[in-house]
């Protein structure tokens, strides 16, 4: 007598940032354990290959997640886990106060995370006449971002280092007066050579638009375990909302 097949439940959800609507099960046994490895692992690279791979298999590869925004895939990733193990998480976080800085463990409330921009636009201009369209990276190029970060290399745009390689994943689009020319019809080289050529104040105006990419945020409310203190604090960023 062979072994039943177990129904495993399907739910839908629409993407904050491409505003897709996209239909997923719950991780099973053997992806969560999977899916620890892969967030254990020190090559970011490799472990957004291994998330992307559970998550398609988790939407039976109805959406191209490698091509969209990254914070609709750290989205679809929390709906997927909310739907696997619970809508909470527990971990800890250091007091705000001054000469206090107690650690507490707090719970996560995960079906509370939010989009936040403050992006109303993306074209940045640069001069009068000439602006460069930007696209939202993906999770990959966002890995790629974290690892030229950690190697402290590129230039530095309002305190964060960003190299033009980095800056280039952005650029889909530069319109100079009433031409358009768009990300096929230059090379990298002819990029860096643009960028090589704008001023701190252009770069400046590229950063606060980074800066001002949709991301998943938490706002939190909670007591200090020693000091008493209500503490009001915002997490960003996928990785900050599990222990």
């Amino acid at each position: 007598m062979s072994l039943p097949k177990i129904e495993v439940p399907r739910y839908k959800c629409v993407l904050p940032v491409s505003q897709i609507e996209v239909s997923y099960r719950p991780f099973l046994v053997g992806e969560q354990k999977t899916l620890l490895v892969a967030q254990e692992g020190d090559d970011n690279q490799n472990s957004v290959s291994e998330i992307i791979r559970l998550l398609q298999a988790c939407t039976e590869g109805d959406v191209d997640l490698i091509s969209l925004p990254a914070p609709d895939v750290e989205y679809l990733f929390i709906k997927i886990r909310v739907a696997s193990v619970g809508e909470t998480s527990k971990m800890q976080l250091s007091c705000n106060q001054e000469d206090c800085n107690e650690m507490t463990v707090v719970e996560l409330e995960l079906d509370k995370v939010e989009i936040e921009s403050d992006n109303n636009s993306n074209i940045v201009e640069l001069t009068e006449g000439l602006s460069i369209e930007l696209s939202p990276p993906n999770l990959f190029e966002l890995a790629k971002i974290e690892e030229k970060v950690q190697q402290n290399s590129g230039i530095i745009v309002r305190g964060s280092e960003v190299s033009f390689q980095v800056l280039n994943k952005y650029i889909s689009k530069v319109i100079n007066e009433d031409e358009i020319i768009t990300r096929d019809d230059f090379s990298d080289e002819e990029l860096d050579i643009f960028m090589e050529g704008l001023t701190l104040d252009m770069l400046d105006k590229i950063s606060k638009y980074l800066e001002g990419q949709p991301k998943l945020v938490l706002n939190l409310n909670y007591q200090c375990s020693k000091c008493d203190k209500m503490i009001e604090q915002k997490l960003s960023g996928i990785q900050n909302f599990f222990g």
